[in-house]
């Protein structure tokens, strides 16, 4: 049995529950000390004092563990000897025990307990973790979860009096098969974590919001975890079968360990978001945030009304986003989204993109390389000098974080006329924004293959991640003979031309006559080329191109200029003294809000003008600037509205609540658009209205207009027309 009892002796009466003040602490020093220290003999005495309560200890065996290095005292600002902890190490375990932790008594509640815990933890971080017994009836079995540790199970104690003992365990989350195993299957589903009333309706099936969480259609979705700190909840309970039950039943649940530095930084942050006068309900509550936080869950799933009434400012400060088990299951398709691109998370995170220099070689090798698909160092090595090598030809970039740490690489160069080839495309894996960074990279490329009028794109890297591949396939590349392309028809026109362009490229790159083909059999089927929403798709997996004899409704939609320039405008937020809320590169999709009234029919799908509103502190307004396609329309209270689109980062609460007349149950409207363009020339709004009048058009462009297909083409394409 671990003698913890020390911290018993001494707190039965006095206590060790309050958090240790930091500000007497400081003062104090520990150590680990060895066989010729003379705070040996103090050790040993202080354990005398209290040997009733530790129990037996033979001289020799301090003089054992002094050796090994296996003690660690506390000393005060004078060099006084005020406390020690004494631990083992089991090789075949690969873990530390706690065996004596003992404070003299005239130091108590200055944190000595903690300060020797946490220099043990600094010294193991190579071991699995620490464990040790405590008696479940000492005033100290609530300092170990303060600490970090997480009660695993109970055990009878040897005494007369039959007390029980809990193991406590402090891991150090060291990766192995097993963690490997379960982040690689969490990759491929939305981490949700649930607190402790989630977990205990789950467990006693006391509740049917919760209950709907378990659903057979939402394993493929979603990944229900839980927190360490989940049997810490579980350990309050004075029922020793319900402990039991309750560890039985979290470990059916993915459990994602915590780093305890990362959680202290966390929760202090927190604390501001806590009620005014906290319950230890409510500090356990935030303390499920903290972590679920600290391992980068990206849902928190809770029926607590204190922690759901912070949700939106959760979000902005953390990104995390907190929901009600009825809310996360309406918006599963939405909150798929969510987690696969967050401009607004990304902006806060990305600093700049800048060319790889040759100092870099070694950083970006050793943080992009591909280790679980093979990759070698030196080859990626040798990749990286070799593009380098040809600067006049190659571009390679890499994305750093505001901590100055690389995030993302990718390398470009044109292949003759038609083809852009990506040669390196990486983001770090782990990284909780990844799959928002490799989409952020991938639209960089179309942009750039637009620019250069490039018609083929195709990424060769041959040491994709999974997140990677699942991005370029959503961008409507394919897989061929171990290259991913994807056509990109940078003009507008009719179908026949359009075909017989895709003719051309099938016949010159016969690795994409098969995607080619895929085209033309669409095209020659009457009844599904006049298909307005096969059009749409068509037009999606072919962008920038826009079939100029389609049926596809055209509007103008007015738009203010402090909004433009948020969310596609670059000039305009240039001429602000302000500049853009984020990068406009962030935003490959965006969302508008608007009153409901006055939309002239506006629906989706549809291309649109965007008719900045003429502003005299805006000299480049009063014109159209840009188009873009229109995916979504949709109506809906401000409250539900910001909460699915929040992730853009463009508007905040106050602005879409505005929209809606600070009316929560006022239907407001969202457009939802993507892949904008900006107009290489503007048209005013005399010219507009000159334009829109000769078709028999009158309007002030003061709400959404629809206009013919040909007036939205001599504006978007001039020179095509």
């Amino acid at each position: 049995m671990l003698a913890i009892k020390a911290i018993g002796a001494h707190t039965k009466n006095r206590g060790i529950a309050k958090q240790p003040t930091m500000k007497s602490a400081h003062s104090n020093v520990v150590k680990i000390i060895g066989r010729g220290s003379p705070y040996l003999d103090e050790v040993k005495a202080l354990w005398r004092k209290h040997a009733d309560t530790l129990g037996f200890f033979p001289d020799g065996a301090f003089e054992e563990y002094a050796a090994k290095k296996q003690i660690v005292v506390a000393v005060d600002s004078s060099g006084i000897f005020i406390g020690y902890l004494l631990f083992r190490i089991t090789p075949s375990r690969n873990d530390a025990s706690i065996v004596h932790l003992c404070v003299d008594q005239n130091n108590q509640r200055q944190g000595i307990a903690a300060l020797l815990v946490k220099e043990l933890i600094q010294h193991t971080k190579i071991l699995r973790g620490i464990g040790l017994r405590c008696r479940r009836d000492f005033h100290a079995s609530k300092l170990w979860p303060r600490l970090g540790f997480v009660a695993v199970s109970d055990k009878t104690g040897k005494s007369s009096s039959g007390s029980t003992l809990t193991l406590w365990w402090y891991g150090h989350n060291h990766p192995d098969l097993l963690s490997l195993a379960q982040e690689k299957e969490l990759e491929q589903k939305l981490k949700v974590v649930i607190d402790a009333n989630v977990f205990f309706d789950l467990k006693n099936k006391s509740n049917e919001e919760s209950m709907a969480l378990v659903a057979d259609w939402l394993g493929d979705s979603i990944a229900i975890c839980i927190t360490d700190e989940m049997l810490n909840e579980i350990n309050r309970s004075q029922n020793g079968q319900e402990r039991t039950a309750g560890r039985n039943f979290a470990s059916q649940f993915f459990t994602l360990p915590c780093n305890q530095d990362d959680f202290d930084i966390t929760f202090a942050l927190l604390r501001k978001h806590l009620p005014a006068s906290p319950s230890d309900q409510d500090v356990s509550d935030f303390s499920q945030l903290a972590k679920a936080i600290s391992v980068h869950a990206e849902f928190f799933v809770t029926r607590d009304d204190a922690v759901l009434s912070c949700s939106d400012k959760l979000y902005n400060e953390f990104g995390i986003s907190v929901l009600r088990p009825a809310d996360l299951i309406i918006e599963i398709d939405s909150l798929c989204r969510e987690r696969e691109y967050q401009p607004a998370r990304l902006a806060g995170t990305l600093y700049e993109i800048s060319k790889v220099q040759s100092k870099q070689e070694s950083l970006l090798v050793n943080t992009f390389r591909n280790q679980s698909n093979g990759e070698k160092q030196t080859n990626l090595k040798d990749q990286l000098r070799q593009l380098l090598s040809t600067p006049h030809e190659t571009e390679c970039l890499v994305a750093w974080t505001h901590e100055k740490k690389p995030i993302g690489l990718i390398a470009y160069s044109r292949v003759g006329a038609d083809i852009l080839e990506v040669h390196l495309l990486r983001a770090i894996s782990s990284h909780p924004l990844s799959a928002s960074i490799i989409r952020y990279l991938i639209s960089l490329t179309v942009k750039k293959a637009l620019s250069k009028q490039c018609q083929i794109i195709q990424v060769s890297d041959s040491h994709l991640d999974e997140k990677t591949k699942e991005a370029l396939s959503e961008d409507h590349f394919v897989l061929t003979n171990g290259i991913w392309s994807k056509l990109s028809l940078p003009f507008h026109s009719e179908k026949s031309v359009v075909l017989a362009r895709l003719g051309e490229l099938g016949k010159n790159h016969p690795h994409l006559e098969r995607r080619c083909k895929d085209f033309l059999d669409i095209f020659s089927d009457p009844n599904v080329c006049n298909d307005l929403s096969i059009i749409w798709k068509i037009e999606d997996a072919l962008w920038p191109v826009k079939i100029t004899d389609s049926n596809i409704p055209c509007f103008i939609v007015p738009i203010q200029p402090q909004w433009a320039l948020h969310l596609f405008d670059e000039h305009l937020a240039n001429r602000d003294i302000f500049g853009a809320k984020i990068d406009l590169g962030f935003n490959r999709e965006g969302v508008y809000y608007r009153a409901k009234i006055n939309s002239s029919g506006l629906s989706a799908p549809a291309r649109i003008l965007w008719y900045v509103s003429q502003d005299k502190r805006h000299p480049e307004s009063g014109c159209i600037r840009a188009h873009s396609r229109l995916d979504e329309v949709l109506l809906g209270t401000p409250k539900s509205l910001y909460r699915q689109f929040r992730r853009f980062g463009i508007y905040d609460w106050k602005d879409v609540f505005a929209k809606a007349q600070n009316n929560l149950d006022k239907q407001i409207m969202a457009l939802r658009f993507c892949k904008t363009e900006m107009l290489d020339t503007t048209y005013t709004y005399d010219e507009i209205i000159q334009l829109l009048a000769e078709v028999g058009i009158k309007t002030q462009l003061q709400s959404p207009c629809q206009i013919p297909a040909n007036i939205f083409f001599s504006i978007a394409s001039p020179t095509q027309h």
